[in-house]
């Protein structure tokens, strides 16, 4: 039995401006389920994860007890989404913490002593900076005026 660590998705690809929010999230936090074999035995194992520990990739991180979640609304503060405050390239890291507990052919479950922390695949933050300008008047064809 081998416990999937997850993977970090993101919204828009990665990509975020400056000074707003970045969206990241887990792309599975449900219970991993095992069910085995043993010594002639069922064995049922379930891992549950329960700590999340960010590293964005600019000196900041944070632990979540959420894997977080996708959305739709561009600066969307969430648990896990996170403000730069430098334009860049950045690698952001997730260490997931699990715990489990096992089960022999029906009987109580009972936990497994310790925890389980394993490393997702790295993701790059890419962050740009938007400037917005007025212009002297409408993009017509020509595309004459200035910002066109």
């Amino acid at each position: 039995m081998e416990v999937e660590p997850g993977q970090i998705s993101t919204d828009r690809g990665g990509f975020g401006l400056i000074r707003a929010h970045t969206n990241f999230f887990v792309d599975s936090t449900e219970t991993q389920v095992f069910e085995e074999q043993m010594f002639g035995r069922s064995v049922r194992v379930e891992m549950e994860p329960f700590r999340y520990e960010w590293d964005y990739g600019d000196g900041t991180s944070r632990t979540t007890s959420v894997g977080g979640y996708a959305t739709e609304v561009f600066n969307d503060e969430t648990p896990t989404s996170h403000v730069y405050d430098d334009t860049g390239q950045f690698q952001v890291n997730l260490t997931t913490h699990y715990r489990g507990t096992y089960q022999v052919e029906g009987m109580a479950s009972r936990p497994i002593p310790g925890t389980l922390a394993l490393d997702a695949d790295p993701v790059t933050a890419d962050i740009w900076r938007a400037e917005t300008r007025n212009v002297s008047g409408p993009c017509d064809e020509a595309r004459t005026n200035w910002g066109c």
